[in-house]
C-alpha cells in the first residue's frame, strides 16, 4: 500500500510540473520521498521543479542526490548539465560529457530492444 501511495504521489508531482503548479508538485514530491528517501525519480523531478522556480542551490543539491543513487538518471544528468549551463557554473563542460555517456547509454539499450531474435523448433540431432 504504501509503494502504491508513493508512486501516486510521483505521478501527481509531475502532472503537476507539466501543468506549472509548481507549489503543488513540490508538494506531492516531497510526499513521495518522505515515503521513500531513495526514489532517484522523485529526487530528479523535484530537482526540476526547484531549477523552473529559479532556486538553483536546492535544485542542485537534490539533483546531485538522485545522481548518487542512479548515477546513470537520464533526467537527473540532463537536468543538472541544465542547471550549470545556466549558473555558468565552471563543472558545465564536466557534467555535458557526462550526459553524453549516459545518452550513448540509453541508446544502447533501447537498440537491445531492437534487436531480431530467431525462433527455431527444437530438433533432436
Amino acid at each position: 500500500m504504501v509503494k502504491t501511495a508513493t508512486t501516486a504521489h510521483y505521478y501527481l508531482g509531475c502532472v503537476a510540473r507539466q501543468n506549472d503548479r509548481l507549489d503543488d508538485a513540490i508538494r506531492e514530491l516531497q510526499q513521495a520521498l518522505k515515503a521513500n528517501p531513495v526514489y532517484a525519480d522523485a529526487l530528479a523531478e523535484l530537482g526540476q521543479c526547484y531549477l523552473m522556480k529559479r532556486d538553483y542551490e536546492q535544485a542542485g543539491k537534490l539533483l546531485r542526490r538522485a545522481l548518487e543513487i542512479a548515477p546513470d538518471h537520464y533526467a537527473a544528468n540532463f537536468n543538472l548539465l541544465t542547471l550549470y549551463a545556466r549558473a555558468k557554473d565552471e563543472r558545465e563542460a564536466a557534467q555535458s560529457a557526462r550526459f553524453e555517456e549516459v545518452k550513448k547509454l540509453r541508446e544502447e539499450k533501447a537498440q537491445e530492444f531492437l534487436r531480431m531474435i530467431e525462433v527455431r523448433p527444437y530438433s533432436v540431432p
